[in-house]
């Protein structure tokens, strides 16, 4: 078997490359994604085999292939690969990170994450069975809370946490904070506070709520009714659409403003057509943003009025429909450009959302599906290590009643006082 490599600016146009060099029968043997050259850009990057025994065509295409700048590691034992001479090229820099807050992992968190997940497998598959033992499962359950009570006084100590804070640890913990970034902070408070072995509980809490103020933003949204534009952007299934149409009933009912509700550069009927209703039953003017002289008017529009805009669901893996954002979005200037995540996503996928939109514009973030994830700290979690402000919270489906402004006071206190309702 030949072996070669294929590279592309796009997953699509790296399968598009391969298909129309090698055919549909080609075998991709790996792919894999690097950064590009310029910042926020990415390369592609396929392993590709093919059998010298398919005749003539086979030859001709391996000699057009490209030469790798290196052989992948795991191909380290293949000699029988025509090669050229690769062009001197310099290495590409490596795409710029934004700077996200540090987060501290002891290593005995990941232990007890570990030692959770297998007992909780073992739990599953006793319950699977048809005899289910029950003083089996109570020993299993005993076990994994002695083991997590072992290894969080063993955390404690090591940190040099008085045990009697261990309930703030579970507060966090019942809250949605990863385990790593609790440790952090409670770690942060005992650095504030030197080290007092005689610091009073609620002196140790109020001196948490003054670290967590310090690391996340809440933007101002008092004045959302005014002039200007709003967009919301995320991927798709996030609930832009609904977080649009709840703030613009929100302006028109609470606020008693008229705003223009519209979607900007749609690529699905089905997405402009429930758009067009919300602003039917609202009873609002409605606009499609698809050429740039509508973008002029556009923002000639939002000198007078706010503008609150849908934009179709884009993928924070797809560069090229990302850079075409980031182009349109330039063309709109001073507006309030929201990535909106669902709080039932994982931390590393809300994580990565907000890290591929704010490389577009987006400097303010907006959360849905709380009913759903009642988790205020997976909240605070993304809001301190992103950066970027807080703006909306969906707390369930009801427009435009669910829309709540965060209060970071508030916030804090669903966290620490776990019997209050989020940000309410």
């Amino acid at each position: 078997m030949h072996v070669q490599v294929i590279k592309a600016q796009s997953r699509r146009k790296l399968l598009s490359e391969t298909r129309r060099l090698l055919g549909p029968d080609a075998l991709i043997l790996s792919v894999r994604k690097e950064p590009g050259s310029k910042p926020g850009e990415f390369e592609w990057e396929a392993v590709v085999g093919m059998d010298p025994n398919d005749g003539e065509l086979a030859t001709n295409v391996v000699k057009k292939l490209p030469v790798p700048d290196q052989r992948p590691p795991r191909l380290e034992l293949i000699t029988d690969v025509p090669r050229e001479a690769p062009a001197p090229a310099p290495k590409p820099a490596p795409a710029p990170k934004r700077d996200l807050s540090p987060v501290v992992i002891h290593p005995a968190a990941q232990k007890l994450m570990e030692v959770r997940s297998n007992l909780t497998q073992e739990l599953g598959a006793v319950l699977e069975t048809r005899g289910q033992n029950s003083d089996g499962l109570l020993r299993m359950g005993q076990r994994l809370a002695q083991l997590e009570s072992d290894l969080l006084t063993s955390l404690m100590q090591e940190l040099d946490i008085p045990i009697r804070f261990v309930p703030v640890l579970r507060d966090l913990y019942s809250s949605g904070y990863p385990e790593g970034e609790a440790l952090r902070l409670l770690s942060m408070v005992r650095h504030h506070t030197d080290g007092d072995n005689d610091i009073e509980m609620a002196r140790f809490k109020s001196c948490l709520r003054k670290v967590i103020r310090r690391e996340v933003k809440v933007a101002d949204t008092e004045n959302d009714n005014k002039p200007g534009v709003s967009i919301f952007v995320g991927s798709s299934g996030v609930g832009k659409s609904a977080m649009a149409a709840k703030l613009a009933a929100d302006l028109r009912v609470t606020k008693d403003a008229r705003p223009v509700l519209g979607v900007l550069k749609p690529n699905r009927a089905i997405g402009v057509a429930l758009m067009r209703r919300y602003a039917d039953c609202l009873d609002l003017d409605f606009v499609q943003i698809r050429t740039r002289l509508q973008l002029e008017h556009l923002v000639e529009m939002a000198k007078h009025t706010r503008v609150i805009l849908d934009t179709p669901g884009i993928s924070p893996f797809d560069e090229g429909r990302l850079r075409s954002l980031r182009k349109t979005l330039d063309a709109i200037p001073n507006a309030d450009v929201h990535t909106v995540v669902s709080n039932s996503m994982g931390q590393t996928d809300v994580l990565c959302a907000l890290d591929a939109f704010g490389h577009v514009g987006a400097d303010q973030f907006a959360v849905t599906r709380l009913d759903e994830a009642p988790y205020p700290g997976r909240v605070l979690t993304a809001a301190a290590r992103s950066g970027l402000s807080l703006s909306y919270l969906s707390n369930g489906t009801q427009i435009p009643d669910d829309l709540v402004r965060p209060r970071l006071k508030k916030l804090l206190s669903s966290v620490l006082e776990p019997k209050r309702a989020i940000a309410s």
